[in-house]
């Protein structure tokens, strides 16, 4: 778990993944939209931060702009444009100030690197974080960004721009020709700051406040894409600001400074360094199928942004493997096939990797294949803790990602603890407490196990996620209660109370305990400590944590074995209206999120489509 603090925001949740160096889609959600008219850039190329300073900012020296190419190629900037403006502080004024334009000619982005747009030193003292005077792409003296009220568009062209959101020009979803990407972010938004550009909904800024993308995957919807950083200093009074690691990950970067991770702050080396094989929903290089099933394996590149340009990839069995437990496609050059079990034993599969900056003899990774009866793998897809808040029950939502089904009698366990305080000086977490799961899990199903309803207090009443009665749990325990401070969640493949404190990590090596399926430990924020997760144990308010608003999701299905990279925030209630007392949703992204049982049948957890 490697994260700490995207501030102030609702989680991504994240409709979709970040996996490093995955290149998101178009973000387009108009289906009527002539594609020929927006930029062959959009999706290539986002607008990773956005920031508006002033004389007096507590945040940063500078206004900028942070743009990042999330592809394996340079991009070519001539010909684009960064477009901005400010708005007003004042509620309900219908027009922003007028559009100044900023011309990127000449100018090109690499690979997985950022491209920094500076104004003028305008917080000299006041700012926690100083950007050197000579760090930039392009300087513009006269660039500044309000801290009140922005809106910045990215765009292929160099026309006057007159619309006032080039992302909606006509309330019908038309976007200005050339369009790539836009954010605008306003303060106090509607109350007391207007700004009449944006996509979908504002991301907030203030003189503290920098808005940065959460993830690489774009929605189109600032407010959920957007976190709102801020960047004075942490203290333990002060816990969703910035402490000095998160600055030196989340400080804007320029070109210069190479290819990266935007979400971990890591250099990033596109050449290809070692190969893995992933089963389809399997992890930690062992794999177990039925007789007569099917798996996907994949291709796993480190790093995972590594250019593939000329790669080959052949599959083989090994020859001290015996013949016919499994069997492969002939002659696929694919990072990515499907084998069928054919009788029971065990068999490794190898993948040879090739291409250029590798070796005569390429990369080659391997993984075990033990054939079964009766055996498939689950992962935990979602937690939720209740009290008094927006989730109405304690909940956890498994997800078999495979064409199998899941027997879980006599033989699955759910184990959970709850956490302590670090000034506490714990050495120990609560004890466990165990559920012995019973039925079956079909393929690709979810399967929920639920605790009592709890009533929600009045300022958040009625629950944003609630369920109609405990005939939706698969499993329901009256007894059933995760904490929203610190817990830790851990699915076992027998149903042997679990006494180490990790058992992803039993030893410190690694070694995980005897049974191991997968596991899920969050806190809520600083003060809180729990001792077993994977990966390292943190939190990021608002988009990594826990609380009686916010639960944990997966971002995709594939589980890296870090929490951190693999959860994201799901704060419910910035998904739904509640007038009247009526649940209504935004949009979508509510009933996808929304935790599901065995009845609602097979189905794809990160885009919501249903499976045949």
């Amino acid at each position: 778990m490697k994260k700490t603090m995207f501030f102030t925001m609702i989680a991504i949740l994240l409709t979709s993944l970040f996996v490093l160096g995955c290149t998101p889609g178009d973000g387009s959600n108009d289906d009527e939209l002539d594609q020929d008219d927006v930029s062959q850039l959009m999706g290539k190329i986002l607008i990773l931060q956005a920031y508006g300073s002033s004389a007096d900012a507590a945040g940063i020296s500078h206004s900028f702009v942070e743009l990042y190419n999330v592809t394996n190629t340079a991009i070519d900037l001539s010909g684009l444009s960064i477009y901005y403006a400010d708005g007003t502080n004042q509620p309900n004024v219908t027009t922003d100030g007028q559009w100044k334009r900023i011309s990127l000619d000449g100018k090109s982005i690499p690979a997985k690197c950022s491209f920094l747009i500076l104004g003028q030193k305008q917080s000299a003292t006041a700012a926690r974080y100083q950007i050197p005077d000579d760090y930039y792409d392009i300087n513009d003296s006269s660039f500044t960004l309000s801290n009140r009220a922005f809106k910045v568009a990215l765009i292929e062209g160099n026309a006057e721009l007159t619309v006032q959101n080039p992302f909606n020009t006509d309330g019908a979803g038309t976007k200005v020709a050339g369009y790539i990407d836009m954010v605008g972010a306003a303060n106090t938004y509607p109350a007391e700051d207007s700004i009449n550009g944006y996509e979908i909904s504002p991301a907030r800024n203030s003189g503290s406040v920098a808005v940065r993308r959460k993830n690489l995957n774009d929605t189109d919807d600032n407010g959920t894409d957007f976190a709102s950083l801020d960047y004075r200093p942490w203290s333990t009074g002060n816990p969703d600001r910035m402490t000095d690691e998160q600055l030196e990950r989340y400080k804007p970067r320029n070109a210069e400074y190479g290819a990266w991770n935007p979400l971990t702050g890591e250099k990033t080396d596109l050449a290809i360094e070692n190969v893995t094989i992933n089963g389809n929903g399997v992890k930690n290089g062992a794999l177990n199928i039925n007789v007569a099933g099917q798996v996907t394996l994949s291709a796993g590149i480190v790093p995972s942004d590594a250019d593939l340009t000329g790669v080959t990839y052949a599959w083989s069995v090994s020859d001290e493997s015996p013949s016919g437990v499994i069997t492969l496609p002939s002659s696929v050059n694919s990072a990515t096939i499907l084998i069928t079990a054919a009788e029971e034993g065990t068999a490794k599969v190898n993948l040879n990797v090739k291409g250029p900056g590798i070796g005569p003899d390429g990369i080659t990774g391997t993984i075990d294949v033990t054939v079964v009866q009766g055996t498939a793998s689950l992962m935990i897809l979602q937690i939720g803790a209740a009290t008094d808040g927006n989730i109405q029950r304690s909940f956890v939502e498994l997800y078999n990602n495979t064409n199998l089904t899941i027997t879980l009698d006599d033989a699955y366990s759910l184990q959970y603890a709850t956490g302590t305080k670090v000034a506490a000086n714990e050495t120990e977490d609560g004890e466990w407490k165990k559920i012995n799961l019973s039925g079956t899990i079909l393929p690709y199903s979810s399967y929920l196990i639920l605790g009592p309803q709890k009533t929600t207090a009045g300022g958040d009443s009625p629950a944003a996620l609630q369920f109609d009665n405990n005939d939706s749990a698969d499993f329901y325990l009256e007894t059933f209660e995760l904490s929203n401070r610190a817990v830790k969640v851990v699915v076992m493949n027998n149903q042997t109370l679990l006494t180490v404190q990790n058992p992803f990590n039993t030893d410190g090596s690694g070694t995980k305990a005897a049974g191991y399926i997968d596991m899920i430990g969050i806190i809520n924020d600083a003060t809180d400590k729990i001792l077993g997760s994977e990966g390292e144990t943190t939190y990021i308010s608002n988009v990594y944590r826990i609380s009686k608003q916010v639960g944990l999701r997966r971002i995709s299905l594939v589980d890296t074995d870090d929490n951190s990279v693999d959860f994201i925030a799901i704060t419910y209630s910035q998904l739904v209206t509640k007038l009247g007392g009526v649940i209504t949703a935004y949009s979508n992204e509510y009933e996808i999120k929304r935790p599901k049982n065995q009845l609602f049948g097979a189905w794809n957890p990160i885009t919501g489509e249903k499976i045949n």
